[in-house]
């Protein structure tokens, strides 16, 4: 067993007795623990990296939700990706330490060994109990990811201006809010047309026309410009 598959499994058996009453199951094969609802799935993510030189890894602990009706909406106009690759692209997420407060330093989780894992365990679990479960229970609510990105701080919890566009779309649509899609639509192209020189905006109206044929009654709003 490598250095990595040995800190990984101490570290994965000191947090399944934590996790495991709260309904999370852990799968190998994405090194994450998932918990799955009829409409929501929700997981914690370990990023093991190692430092350049050394045989010391450093953890990043991820947390992310995925909304399966508004995925459903979205995957249905990417039909050039592996099922399996759009199954597992989340709605929302970040990384822990991302939603400390600011003026909380960035943890520092260095693992040389298995035996290192028990030095940081109970802050692990602290910043999971304080930080990535709330984050968590808040994003499986449509409402809450609505009002998020529909804020104009920047702080939403998806990676990019398209992701953000497309989400937010597929949420109206999925609560049949023409409204909301009748506003939204043309300051999300404005906004794209000026992210990466309007790099997005193509792949933005490629979706929004997808859309339009998935839901006629909607397509007149979908192809305003």
């Amino acid at each position: 067993m490598s250095n990595k598959a040995q800190i990984l499994a101490a570290l994965v058996g000191a947090l399944e007795p934590y996790l495991g009453p709260l309904g999370f199951k852990y799968q190998k094969s994405q090194e994450t623990f998932i918990r799955k609802e009829k409409d929501y799935d929700q997981r914690i993510v370990l990023n093991l990296d190692r430092r350049a030189g050394t045989n010391i890894l450093f953890l990043m602990v991820g947390v992310s939700v995925r909304l399966k009706p508004i995925e459903d909406i979205i995957n249905a106009c990417k039909p050039g990706l592996p099922k399996r690759d759009l199954n597992w692209i989340p709605t929302a997420t970040r990384l822990l330490f991302n939603l400390y407060p600011r003026d909380q330093e960035m943890d520092e989780w260095n693992l040389a060994s298995e035996q290192d894992v028990s030095s940081y365990i109970d802050e692990i679990k602290d910043r999971i109990q304080r930080y990535g479960l709330p984050f968590l229970e808040k994003f499986k609510e449509v409402d809450e990811l609505i009002a998020c990105l529909e804020s104009d701080t920047g702080d939403w919890p998806v990676p990019t201006e398209q992701q953000r566009a497309e989400v937010l779309v597929a949420s109206y649509l999925f609560l049949r809010d023409r409204k909301k899609l009748q506003l939204a639509i043309p300051k999300l192209r404005r906004n794209l047309s000026i992210v990466r020189d309007g790099f997005y905006l193509g792949y933005f109206d490629e979706f929004l026309e997808c859309l339009a044929k998935q839901a006629p009654e909607f397509a007149e709003v979908m192809r305003r410009r």
